[in-house]
């Protein structure tokens, strides 16, 4: 990826896997950040449960 003769098909292919590597970072942490928070949220209602 050093070249600086890089074509412009390449740099656009490598851009597009650049792309779709972060777009399935993104989705993955999101899930993890999904899952975290309905885990906070069960172990509150869990908590206030155990209140009473």
């Amino acid at each position: 990826m050093n070249d600086k003769n890089i074509s412009d098909d390449q740099l656009e292919e490598e851009l597009d896997k650049a792309l779709t590597a972060s777009e399935k970072k993104r989705d993955v942490f999101s899930i993890i950040r999904k899952e975290k928070e309905s885990l906070e949220s069960k172990e509150k209602r869990l908590k206030a449960k155990f209140k009473y």
